[in-house]
């Protein structure tokens, strides 16, 4: 009874977080020519059995040295990602969002507004003049945030409109995601006879290669600090290299 009480809508909201695209899998492996009996079942299974991604194995042998292009485990094609992902600190939220009409009757005075609420405040991210939308007419917009706060963010969306009845109507919707530190910073300090000597360690928490370009400590006045790693200015001393390349789980 209560999914009949149900209100219904005749616009529907679907959104979609804009992320970097990944190269797709060309699901090609070389075959060992040395077992012809599984060989010829697996080229069987392959034509009775085709896969949306084409022919799965090769005919290259597992011990040739130069590969050519096509047999490259990587696409060309971009693929982008099926899940939601992670979202860190100091990234950017991008998101498409498309509200669409789906009656058969034109539908009046649709207006959106979007904002970003967190612990401590809610940021206003779009809020559009009023549109008129046809049967069957999608309405495209975009949405983006830096992201600088930790833990819960919620992505607000409510849209009003004018029904074919003349009734002001209002759909909302709420979409909800964590946003974690890439970097984990550890501190000690010591205490000499006229200096304090603090040792810092960066922790990568990502699931991802991260590139530090720069990590400098800055006091606050009247005090001055000295980077014992690269006292004249060589980050090599630090990085080991001439880029700061911290890998998942790395630690400097």
């Amino acid at each position: 009874m209560a999914s009949l009480m149900r209100e219904s809508h005749p616009l529907t909201l679907k959104v979609m977080r804009l992320s970097r695209p990944t190269l797709a899998d060309t699901r090609t492996l070389p075959m060992d020519s040395s077992t012809a009996v599984l060989a010829q079942a697996l080229r069987e299974a392959e034509q009775n059995r085709p896969t949306a991604s084409g022919q799965i194995f090769s005919d290259l042998q597992l011990s040739d040295a130069q590969l050519p292009l096509d047999a490259f485990p990587l696409s060309e094609t971009l693929v982008l990602p099926r899940t939601f992902g992670t979202m860190f600190l100091g990234e950017t939220f991008s998101a498409q969002m498309c509200i669409c009409n789906e009656s058969a009757f034109v539908v009046r005075d649709v207006a959106v507004n979007v904002v970003m609420q967190t612990a401590t405040q809610q940021v206003p991210l779009l809020d559009n003049s009023a549109v008129q939308l046809a049967a069957g007419q999608p309405l495209n917009v975009q949405v983006a945030h830096e992201i600088k706060e930790l833990g819960t963010h919620v992505l607000g969306c409510t849209i009003t409109y004018l029904s074919a009845q003349g009734e002001h109507r209002t759909l909302q919707r709420s979409f909800r995601f964590q946003a974690a530190n890439p970097l984990v910073v550890k501190t000690k300090v010591n205490h000499l006879a006229r200096d304090v000597l603090l040792e810092v360690q960066v922790h990568n928490a990502t699931h991802a290669t991260l590139v530090l370009e720069r990590l400098r400590f800055e006091p606050s006045s009247p005090f001055a600090a000295e980077d014992l790693n690269a006292p004249h200015g060589d980050t090599a001393l630090l990085w080991g290299g001439s880029a700061g390349f911290m890998q998942p789980g790395d630690a400097r």
